[in-house]
């Protein structure tokens, strides 16, 4: 059997049908599933195979779509069956308003009727993929506003999108006055217009992940920063607490050989009384934390040097390696601990007790981390934005934390209740 070039074309949109709709499934269904490649050409194949069933029936084979495509979104996606039928419905719906619009535009254009737009097979198509380019870039934008992207601001994402729907709107009209009224819309025109459509979203795409790139790579320079700046205090953190030790070891030295010598000459009275004011002295040095991580020790002291008068509960119980890379680790425990510590310091500057909470533990190749600090401040967890002055920094200390738990498919969790915050982040180690 000789397939037509129509039926073709039917079949190849047919592929395409699927990714659009598995593409809106994937927002709006929130699927925790990426979309495998089997799985697609096996509803390509089934989508072909009504096309060849019932290519002249037009209404009997969007039925037959439907209830294709409801029933692969109800093994893939485990979605409820009613919003599933009313997020199908939507979805068709929304392509037959974007056809009828379409419709109107090419008859405004083209000076066709709608007869003779729907009875030619390459005008009909043109007119469904041209609704279907828009259909993309409809739920592109809905899922943008969704999920606002760390590194692209919205206002640019709507400069790109105005650009690019501009330049189709362009194209088509150039198309229309330089080719189509002189070759009676010739099948190669129509098939170079429906190539700019497909083109001109593709460059929508590609225009938004390129400027994607570019604030991802400025956003990654400006964490990098950060980063080798804790890196930084942590080292002379550590550096200053080698020397205190360098320097009570030399001490030390000293305070044995000046008791060997008090021993030596009988002199007990003054040996003991020396060993107590060593004693007492021992006891007004500040005591060290020590965990048995290093990153974990310099950041804890560091911030118990900074706020010495705020009252530290540790409950730590992790192993020396707990699968986590370091300079993550100091930028997710470095900027949570930054952020407890200085909301205590407020309490308690307001005459109310300033107090910081921390658990810690690794078991089952899992970080638990749980940092609860004493605040004043109502905290909207919903809504949770820095409280700080330098709020480029410290609102990218937030989102640093974000990045960090989503690396190693973490989960985090905000509590506010009582005068207390409190978050809550798991991470599995890699």
């Amino acid at each position: 059997m000789v397939i037509s070039i129509a039926l073709l074309f039917e079949n190849f949109f047919s592929f395409i049908d699927v990714l659009i709709f598995l593409y809106f499934f994937s927002i709006f269904a929130e699927s925790k599933r990426k979309v495998k490649i089997w799985y697609t050409f096996f509803l390509l194949l089934v989508s072909i195979i009504v096309n060849q069933l019932a290519f002249t029936e037009n209404v009997f084979k969007e039925l037959l779509f439907i209830c294709e495509f409801l029933f692969a979104g109800l093994l893939y996606y485990k979605t409820k069956f009613v919003p599933l039928c009313l997020l199908t419905t939507i979805y068709y719906i929304g392509i037959g308003i974007i056809s009828l619009t379409t419709i109107s535009i090419a008859v405004s254009l083209f000076g066709s009727t709608v007869e003779l737009i729907m009875s030619n097979t390459l005008d009909r198509i043109l007119v469904v993929m041209t609704a279907k380019c828009l259909i993309i870039i409809l739920i592109a934008f809905l899922d943008r506003l969704k999920k606002p992207s760390l590194y692209t601001s919205n206002r640019r994402f709507i400069i790109a999108l105005v650009i690019n729907l501009t330049i189709l709107v362009i194209g088509l009209d150039f198309i229309n006055r330089k080719f189509i009224l002189k070759s009676n819309q010739g099948k190669s025109v129509v098939l170079f217009l429906l190539l700019v459509i497909f083109s001109s979203v593709m460059l929508v795409v590609y225009t938004i992940n390129e400027v994607s790139k570019t604030e991802q790579k400025r956003y990654n320079y400006e964490l990098m920063a950060i980063t080798n700046q804790m890196n930084k205090e942590i080292v002379e953190n550590v550096h200053s607490q080698m020397q205190e030790i360098k320097k009570i070891r030399h001490n030390e030295n000293n305070s044995y050989i000046a008791l060997e010598l008090l021993l030596e000459k009988n002199k007990v009275d003054e040996a003991i009384s020396f060993v107590r004011q060593k004693i007492s002295s021992i006891e007004k040095i500040p005591s060290y934390i020590s965990t048995g991580n290093y990153i974990l020790d310099a950041l804890l002291n560091y911030a118990k040097i900074k706020y010495p008068e705020l009252i530290f509960d540790l409950n730590i119980n992790i192993i020396e390696s707990f699968g986590i890379d370091g300079s993550d680790f100091c930028v997710l425990f470095g900027n949570a601990l930054d952020n407890a510590c200085e909301s205590a310091f407020k309490c308690m500057k307001r005459g109310e007790d300033g107090y910081v909470k921390i658990e810690l533990k690794s078991e089952h190749e899992t970080l638990l981390l749980s940092i609860l600090n004493s605040t004043s401040e109502i905290q909207d967890i919903n809504n949770l934005k820095t409280m700080k002055k330098d709020k480029v920094n410290h609102g990218l200390g937030l989102k640093s934390i974000e990045q960090v738990v989503d690396k190693y498919n973490g989960i985090k969790e905000y509590k506010y209740e009582k005068q207390t915050f409190c978050i809550n982040i798991v991470l599995k180690n890699k």
